[in-house]
This record gives C-alpha cells, sequence and structure tokens, in this order.
C-alpha cells in the first residue's frame, strides 16, 4: 500500500497524470493476476492490494480532469471503485474508512467538493457501527478530512455558494463533535 502511495505522490509531484494512469492500469491488472496466483495471501490482504491499485488508478483518471467536471470515464470508474469496496470489505471496516478519506482528499484538492461529500457521510455512517478502539481511529480519520476540506475552501474562498456554505457548517459542526467524542474516548482508555 505505502508503495502504490507513494509511486503516487511522486507521479503527482511531476504531474504526468497520462503516464500515471497507464501505470495504474498495468499495476490493476498485476495484482489482479498475483491474486490469482497466490493462495498464501488471505482474502482480505487480495482485497487490500486490489483496492488500493484500483484508489489508485481512480485517483489518476480523476486527477486528468483537473478542476473540470469527471469525465465520464473516471465517473463511471469512481462509482464502480464504491461498490467493489464495498464487497471487498466489512461496511464497517477501518479499511473502509482509510480508502474514503484518501478519494474524499483527492476530490478536496480538485475541488469537487460535491464527490467528497460522498465520503464525508459514508465515514460518518461507518463510524456509528465501532467499537470504541476503532470508532477513535475513525474519528482521527475523518477530523483529518473535515481539517483538509475547511483549509481548501477557506483558502480559495469557495464558501460561496449555499451548497459549500452547508458542507463548510457541516464540517465544523462535526469537528466540534469529533473533539469531545474524541477526549472522552482518550479519558475512558
Amino acid at each position: 500500500m505505502s508503495a502504490i502511495q507513494g509511486l503516487g505522490v511522486a507521479y503527482f509531484k511531476i504531474k504526468n497524470y497520462n503516464e500515471a494512469q497507464q501505470y495504474a492500469e498495468k499495476l490493476v491488472a498485476i495484482v489482479i493476476r498475483q491474486n490469482k496466483l497466490d493462495n498464501s495471501i488471505s482474502k482480505e490482504e487480495k482485497a487490500r492490494r486490489y483496492c488500493n491499485a484500483k484508489v489508485f488508478y481512480v485517483t489518476c483518471l480523476c486527477n486528468l480532469t483537473g478542476y473540470n467536471p469527471l469525465s465520464e470515464h473516471a465517473e463511471n470508474e469512481w462509482k464502480l471503485l464504491l461498490k467493489e469496496l464495498h464487497d471487498a470489505f466489512e461496511p464497517t471496516s477501518i479499511e473502509s474508512v482509510v480508502i474514503h478519506v484518501a478519494l474524499g482528499k483527492m476530490f478536496i484538492a480538485l475541488r469537487h467538493f460535491e464527490n467528497m461529500f460522498t465520503h464525508f457521510q459514508t465515514i460518518q455512517f461507518i463510524r456509528t457501527h465501532y467499537c470504541e478502539q476503532d470508532k477513535k481511529k475513525a474519528a482521527e480519520l475523518l477530523m483529518e478530512l473535515i481539517d483538509n476540506c475547511l483549509a481548501e475552501l477557506q483558502r480559495v474562498h469557495l464558501v460561496q455558494s449555499p451548497a459549500l456554505q452547508r458542507l463548510f457548517d457541516e464540517c465544523n459542526s462535526t469537528k466540534s463533535i469529533l473533539w469531545k467524542e474524541l477526549s472522552t474516548i482518550k479519558q475512558n482508555v
């Protein structure tokens, strides 16, 4: 996972999204082939590898569009990834939260706040089904996503439309709730 993320960061730093997207396609194919051939790896690890490769691929596709609306292909691949993510992991798994945070951050960076909102709401839902230890980790990850969103909204002064103002207000409200929740969890641990 870290190698895939490292490659993604390297490609994004040089902003060569075409090459990154082609590499990501090959990477997904390699992971699929390895998962079929290697019986020593658990089903969960195979799902994790596949989803990480697919996240990299979808991220490349979305970055090809930049601040413009997503291409139909990128939109379809993003929706397919969400379905595959749901099928691969328990709906309340921390792996799901991590991937939703990564995708949410990508959409924030591209200023596709409407797509980020899907991930924000999904993480909120997932958090309600956690035991205390996982709930803390999910809250910390959600806080990270919210901080990214608030910083970008403030940086580009995009809180002018009613929808973005609602998102801004909801992020601030949720952040306040998370702070209280995290401090309660820390006191109980």
